[in-house]
């Protein structure tokens, strides 16, 4: 984890979507994980593969370096038998969300992503840091930085506030019904 700067994303959050994603399906065994940037990324998946076989999840990782090749990862989470679905939040994927939730729907998969605005924007649920607390803290350095503070000596600061939403309409056109336990940690979206 870096020690200067705002940070987005860390393999600890991977983590706890995917332990969202098996609370709010527990018959699921076999979770897709859908990132980009595989150098870059994949170094931070082994939290995320430990807890999944903890959990007695087969994750199978899906790679995609453009929207081109969005369609053919979900024919390959089909041949793979993938009963959810996980996007990594980088930047073009959740860029990407609205596509990569109708393609989610017509696959018939559950899928959460990074952000309460995933779950707007069609995907099943949405958890991870407030973007809006994440735009405050960044121009929070901008300012700092324009009245003279040296960049090199701002500490690290992390997101204090979580979202986690769901997306009901999303689930019921998937069939599943979501746990009383989980919803009522949610914030719900019709």
């Amino acid at each position: 984890m870096p020690d200067r700067g705002v940070c987005l994303i860390a393999p600890e959050l991977e983590v706890k979507r995917l332990g969202l994603l098996h609370e709010a399906l527990p018959s699921v065994r076999r979770v897709a994980v859908m990132a980009a940037h595989r150098k870059i990324v994949e170094a931070g998946f082994s939290p995320l593969r430990k807890a999944a076989a903890q959990a007695g999840l087969e994750l199978v990782e899906i790679w995609v370096e453009s929207p081109s090749e969005y369609a053919a990862a979900f024919d390959t989470m089909r041949s793979h038998g993938v009963e959810a679905l996980l996007i990594v939040p980088l930047p073009e994927l959740h860029r990407d969300s609205e596509v990569l939730a109708e393609l989610s729907r017509k696959a018939g998969l559950p899928t959460i992503g990074g952000f309460r605005e995933s779950a707007q924007r069609g995907l099943m649920i949405g958890y991870g840091p407030s973007l809006r607390e994440l735009g405050q803290q960044a121009a929070s350095y901008v300012e700092r930085i324009f009245n003279g503070a040296p960049a090199g000596e701002l500490p690290f600061q992390g997101p204090i506030r979580f979202d986690f939403a769901i997306n009901v309409k999303t689930a019921k056109a998937l069939g599943v019904t979501i746990p009383l336990s989980v919803l009522v940690s949610a914030e719900v979206i019709d």
